[in-house]
Formats: structure tokens, C-alpha cells, sequence
């Protein structure tokens, strides 16, 4: 560990490390600068760009448009209500880098304040991270 300059704060962490043979990590505000975006999506074996995200509800797919639901509703971000009228890589948006990343998506596919007129949020269950499952129960 030391040779790779890996810095552990206890023994458990080198343990658990011990074991793996994969490691995934992202340091949000290091790596990203706080600033991420979706370059890919992929349903199966049908994969897009970034460049062709508008056309994909053009067509007759529904698994798209199940997509441009779920990252339009279950985003925590918002656009700011000042920069509405710019082009949708000008938008200033409020949220963590992951929802921004995630709401622009959306708005790639379709109008997303649309999308939510035709919703309604009935309750909103927080996620607790220490135990993986929501804080109460609905």
C-alpha cells in the first residue's frame, strides 16, 4: 500500500482492500471539479451520444422514454429560474454534480418542467446512508 502511496486511516480499510479485485472510486470536487456531464446512455445494446440524445424520443421506443421519466422526475436539481431562457449548456442549475449532470440529460430529451406539470409528487422519503434503506417508512 505504501509503494502505491495509498493513505489508509485503519487496519479494517486494509483488510477490506485485501480482498477486492476491483476498485471503482470517484472524488466528487477533486476529480470532476465539481462539473460532470453524460457523454453515453445506454438501454442494452442500444447506445447513444451525447450528440444524438434529442432524437431518441422522436422515436417509437418506450425503454427512451422511461429513461428521460426517471432521470427528469427522480432529480433532486432545478433550473434556475434567471437563466431559463438560455440555451440548455448556459442554464444555471441548483443541485449536487450528479443531478446537474443527470437534469441536463433530461432536458436533452424533452422538457422536463413538461414532464413534471403532468406529475404529482405525492411524498418524498429521504435515503439514509448509514443503513441503505429510506429514514421512515411512508
Amino acid at each position: 500500500m505504501k509503494k502505491e502511496k495509498v493513505l489508509c486511516k485503519s487496519l479494517s480499510t486494509v483488510e477490506t482492500l485485501g480482498t477486492i479485485n476491483v476498485l471503482c472510486s470517484d472524488k466528487t470536487g477533486t476529480l470532476t471539479e465539481n462539473r460532470m456531464e453524460v457523454t453515453n446512455a445506454a438501454i442494452f445494446s442500444d447506445e447513444v451520444s451525447s450528440g444524438k440524445f434529442s432524437q431518441l424520443l422522436n422515436g417509437e421506443s418506450n425503454a427512451w422514454s422511461q429513461m428521460w421519466h426517471v432521470a427528469g422526475l427522480c432529480c433532486a436539481a432545478k433550473f434556475d429560474s434567471e437563466t431559463v431562457g438560455k440555451p440548455l449548456s448556459q442554464r444555471r442549475i441548483l443541485g449536487d454534480a450528479t443531478d446537474q449532470a443527470t437534469l441536463r440529460f433530461a432536458e436533452s430529451l424533452g422538457s422536463v418542467e413538461e414532464l413534471s406539470k403532468s406529475w404529482t409528487q405525492r411524498i418524498e422519503i429521504p435515503f439514509n446512508s448509514k443503513s441503505k434503506v429510506p429514514l421512515s417508512n411512508p
